[in-house]
């Protein structure tokens, strides 16, 4: 009941004059030993200085690059709420929300060959043994954000975000574009 209460005290504030909307597309890497690309798109809602964005996002694994990953696929939901301010030909905003993930998780075991032991050091005397298992979990998702305004309809940004969650936390830097109606004067 609270979460509820908390939303629509919230969107109470959405009955002040518009400032914009936008569909704004991201890619990003998520940094490490083995990254992996990272792909979304937000849809935001702009009114007085509050901001409410739906988002979709996938992680995948870039093998070409660095071989198998923990993660080989991940893909997330999420409803975030936060505020902006404007300076000049730039957008600050923060947001903080909830999200939906699901995904699989690779994990590489060591397991012992005891066949090795008869052969003649032909066969190796441990071998490396995958498991990939999925997971569905609840997130809790961070955004960061600065946009360079170049029109009333389109901006570029560059956004921090993470997701905290108990099976694959992560921090990625993106880069986007908000196309839309960003401001009314």
């Amino acid at each position: 009941h609270l979460i509820i209460f908390s939303l629509f005290s919230y969107l109470s504030t959405f009955g002040q004059p518009s400032r914009g909307f936008s569909v704004q597309p991201k890619i990003g890497l998520i940094l490490g030993s083995k990254p992996n690309l990272s792909t979304g798109v937000d849809l935001n809602l702009l009114h007085a200085n509050r901001i409410i964005s739906i988002g979709v996002q996938e992680i995948e694994k870039l093998s070409l690059i660095h071989g198998p990953t923990t993660v080989k696929k991940h893909q997330e939901v999420n409803i975030m709420l936060g505020q902006f301010r404007d300076k000049g030909n730039f957008r600050f905003h923060y947001q903080v929300g909830i999200s939906m993930l699901k995904g699989n998780k690779q994990s590489q075991n060591l397991k012992f060959n005891p066949s090795a032991l008869q052969s003649s050091l032909s066969e190796p005397l441990f071998e490396v043994e995958e498991e990939l298992a999925s997971f569905n979990t609840i997130g809790l998702p961070i955004q960061l954000e600065t946009q360079w305004l170049l029109s009333r309809y389109f901006s570029l940004g560059l956004e921090l975000q993470a997701n905290l969650n108990n099976q694959n936390s992560y921090f990625i830097p993106t880069f986007g574009m908000a196309i839309g109606h960003l401001f009314w004067d």
